[in-house]
């Protein structure tokens, strides 16, 4: 009897523990997301183009290339910085993963496409003006994903049919498990030189 009340004791203790972590709300988010910015001592793990991009995507005529960091603290991975682009479209994408408490708690993704050339009437060539072409931020909770501050559109992917079959929540969760999964392999080698 004393087993089982031991148990459920620390059933109650350790789901008690898991709320208390767990982020709610926006505003909880949005803290979590500055703090985790504002902490300056990060180990940082880096792998590029072939590391973790596709061959197809890097060997095509119009060279792909990316850049993914994982930022690491005490062991435990708390961000990712995915950048990737196509050298000579001067298109690139940055996506940043925020994870608290294990979990996938924020996205920021923005697009940079192929600047414009505009030419006016005079003849005069100006190029179009910088900044982001897209720009969303993702927050999860424990309920669902809320897509705020969507400005612009995303550029087309050719096989866009095969991308629609997940939710944009799904293809998230799924590339920060996988860029994660990469990362953390990488970090642990690193340790192990080390010692």
């Amino acid at each position: 009897m004393k087993t089982i009340w031991c148990f459920f004791l620390f059933c109650f203790v350790a789901m008690a523990a898991i709320s208390q972590t767990t982020l709610k709300g926006i505003p909880e988010i949005n803290s979590a997301v500055q703090n985790i910015n504002n902490y300056q001592n990060y180990d940082s793990i880096i792998l590029t183009n072939h590391e973790f991009l596709d061959s197809g995507f890097i060997y095509q005529p119009s060279e792909g290339y990316g850049k993914l960091t994982g930022f690491f603290r005490n062991d435990t991975l708390i961000k990712i910085k995915e950048e990737f682009g196509l050298r000579l479209l001067h298109d690139n994408a940055l996506i940043e993963y925020y994870f608290y408490d294990y979990k996938l708690i924020f996205v920021y993704e923005e697009e940079n496409y192929n600047p414009q050339v505009i030419t006016d009437n005079d003849g005069t060539v100006d190029y179009k003006k910088e900044g982001n072409d897209f720009e969303a931020k993702y927050y999860f909770t424990d309920i669902d994903m809320t897509t705020v501050d969507y400005n612009g559109e995303p550029q087309i992917i050719p096989n866009q049919r095969f991308f629609d079959s997940q939710s944009k929540g799904g293809q998230l969760i799924s590339s920060a498990s996988k860029n994660a999964e990469l990362l953390n392999v990488k970090n642990k080698s690193e340790k192990s030189k080390i010692f």
